[in-house]
């Protein structure tokens, strides 16, 4: 203006969400009319970004197998891409250990131009060491050109075959009675390593080992180790495959190649076969015998720094003389609508406690288990209420073999008994046996109507079942029950119980 000596141009930035280099806006004065072009004839502005992208990180898939193909792939990412490569600083802890357990770690990760992402993949370190699950955690570090987002961390795992110990198979011959033959199949079913382990089996109470019966016959890749080690029997022969008379036990102690997934001898190929036999003495009609396995989980030949011998609970069997000779099945029910007087339960036919209980979610039954005796080759339940009897002399409840639980399905006082609607029972229903610590999940394979003294309802099972009893169709006119019904159930899983049930829920 007239009179003035200067003039602006003001330059407004535009705000935008791109991250950009920074950038000059440069006005230069062209010649005119009325002025010369001074110097500097021209000034240089900078626009300067003030965008900065943060950082987040993610892996997945979250877990892979120590063994397997797959890796875990931690990505980076940018909420906005950058005008220019990036790194972003990172440190990687956990409780794997890199180059030992992992390979691939990096102290950073570089995002190019353009680009919103990058990543770092672990891939885990194949050994023949059973090890726990371990973990790998990449965090972001602060550095130039981003911030650290949210979130800033992921945590990856490899899973390194935590396994449950062998599962163990018994079974028995009694062909050839007095002597009897028991023969035990362990297979590595729930790993990818082969698994140190120790198995041993008491004598049963009533019975001799029978001397040099005993095999160890090993399958596949597994083996026999050189030498028993503790706390196993050191110092007698064979001491990986022995008689231990002092501690009137089988042991052996070798290798079990993998089977991940096989649970039976057909379909394993790294089975370890054990069998001996042992003689019964004449007054003993019942046996009971299961074997135990401790594992050197941490393969470091030392079995003392291991947790106690864990249990097999398949590899259990019970025994008895006496179902042959059985005269008759308990009657297991008393007339509807009328009130039936029964005697004082006579000493020796008292029910035991048990630490089991039995429910079947389709009726709506919880009952506690007492064991009744065999008298005079003959079951008692008369006394039984509330409850359900395991018939003694046929199977421990959850081992191999035919367990026979009894329960009434009409009580003395003529109302119904707990059984009353064991008829309704259809094939995939569940049995449910909780005992001491375990619950043993049953499902229903067959529901028929016998006569009342069928005695087969009591065979033998190679497996482990179940089968539940009650009487059926009240005759007035005899008084007695003209059928029975027999539920049978098999064993699908064993699991340990979550939390202890109250007794109150049993009934």
């Amino acid at each position: 203006l007239s009179g003035q000596t200067t003039g602006t141009v003001t330059i407004n930035p535009t705000t935008d969400a791109t991250v950009e280099a920074d950038e000059t806006v440069i006005i230069t004065i062209d010649a005119g009319t009325g002025y010369t072009v001074g110097t500097p004839s021209s000034a240089t502005g900078t626009i300067t970004n003030d965008e900065t992208p943060a950082a987040t990180i993610a892996v997945s898939p979250t877990s892979v197998l120590e063994d397997g193909a797959t890796n875990l792939v931690y990505t980076v990412t940018l909420d906005k891409a950058p005008a220019s490569d990036i790194t972003i600083n990172l440190t990687t802890t956990g409780t794997a250990t890199t180059l030992t357990d992992y390979t691939g770690a990096a102290a950073s990760v570089t995002i190019l131009s353009g680009q919103t992402t990058g990543t770092v993949t672990i891939n885990p370190t194949t050994d023949a060491t059973v090890e726990a699950d371990e973990t790998v955690i990449i965090t972001i570090d602060a550095g130039t050109g981003y911030t650290v987002g949210t979130p800033s961390s992921a945590t990856g795992t490899i899973l390194g075959g935590v396994f449950d110990p062998p599962m163990g198979i018994k079974t028995y011959n009694d062909d050839g009675l007095p002597e009897m033959e028991f023969r035990m199949v362990w297979i590595n079913s729930s790993n990818t390593a082969s698994v140190n382990t120790q198995v041993i089996d008491n004598i049963p109470d009533g019975t001799t080992y029978v001397s040099g019966s005993l095999t160890c016959v090993t399958r596949g890749s597994s083996a026999t180790a050189s030498a028993a080690t503790s706390p196993l029997n050191t110092i007698i022969s064979n001491s990986s495959c022995a008689f231990d008379g002092s501690n009137n036990r089988i042991q052996w102690q070798g290798s079990i190649g993998p089977d991940s997934g096989n649970l039976t001898e057909q379909t394993a190929a790294n089975e370890v076969v054990i069998t001996f036999r042992v003689r019964v003495q004449d007054a003993v009609d019942q046996i009971f015998n299961s074997g135990s396995a401790r594992v050197d989980s941490d393969n470091d030949n030392d079995f003392l720094d291991e947790v106690p011998a864990s249990q097999s609970t398949s590899n259990q069997v019970s025994w008895t003389r006496s179902l042959s000779q059985v005269d008759e099945l308990p009657s297991t029910g008393f007339a509807p609508g009328s009130i039936s007087e029964l005697p004082n339960q006579p000493e020796n036919k008292l029910y035991s406690a048990t630490d089991m209980w039995i429910e079947i979610p389709r009726l709506g039954v919880k009952l506690p288990i007492v064991g009744v005796p065999m008298v005079d080759k003959a079951w008692d339940v008369s006394w039984l209420s509330q409850q359900a009897g395991w018939l003694n002399g046929t199977a421990f409840p959850g081992w191999v073999g035919n367990s026979v639980l009894t329960s009434h399905v009409t009580l003395p006082n003529g109302t119904p008994g707990p059984f009353t609607s064991l008829g309704k029972l259809k094939w995939g229903d569940k049995v449910i046996l909780h005992s001491y610590g375990s619950v043993y999940t049953f499902e229903v394979r067959e529901n028929r109507i016998v006569a009342p003294n069928d005695r087969s309802v009591l065979k033998h099972e190679e497996e482990s079942w179940i089968t539940l009893l009650t009487c059926k169709t009240y005759n007035e006119k005899t008084g007695v029950y003209s059928g029975r019904i027999s539920v049978r159930a098999v064993l699908l899983k064993v699991e340990l119980e979550k939390s202890p049930a109250s007794s109150n829920s049993r009934h």
